[in-house]
């Protein structure tokens, strides 16, 4: 496979965007990697972190909580080149606007399977397959652990 430069990744925290970063920074090898975190509802396990970037009315106020949030729970961004994005609005729409925007590559998502696509598609990823433009990775549920 070609070295990918830019790759965005869906972002709420989830064991399966986890492991979409994780395989979103292998496949950068070097290049870099944008988190993108849409803001339309509360994540299911708020933290206080996750109050305080839902409270954050300054975009860039949002988006330096956020990568807080992110760098916390994901060790492989320690070593590689990425930024995170808040976005406001549906996370499908959120992932496929930034994706154009960076001219990603490639987007990344992990999928837990609550979709109308059976057991290996979400909702989110089954839509970011609908609408993008460019390709797209969705790590299936068994792919996570």
């Amino acid at each position: 496979m070609a070295t990918q430069r830019t790759i965005v990744v869906g972002y709420d925290d989830s064991p399966a965007s986890r492991a979409a970063v994780a395989q979103a920074v292998s496949l950068a090898d070097g290049g870099e990697v944008v988190l993108v975190h849409a803001r339309e509802a509360a994540p299911p396990r708020m933290s206080s972190r996750w109050q305080e970037l839902l409270a954050a009315h300054d975009p860039s106020a949002a988006d330096e909580v956020f990568e807080a949030i992110a760098l916390e729970a994901n060790g492989p961004l320690r070593g590689a080149t990425w930024s995170g994005r808040v976005v406001e609005g549906a996370p499908a729409e959120a992932i496929v606007a930034v994706a154009r925007e960076v001219d990603a590559d490639l987007i990344v998502v992990g999928s837990r399977g609550y979709g109308s696509l059976g057991p290996h598609l979400g909702s989110v990823s089954a839509r970011v397959l609908a609408q993008a433009d460019r390709p797209v990775v969705v790590l299936p549920p068994a792919a996570i652990g």
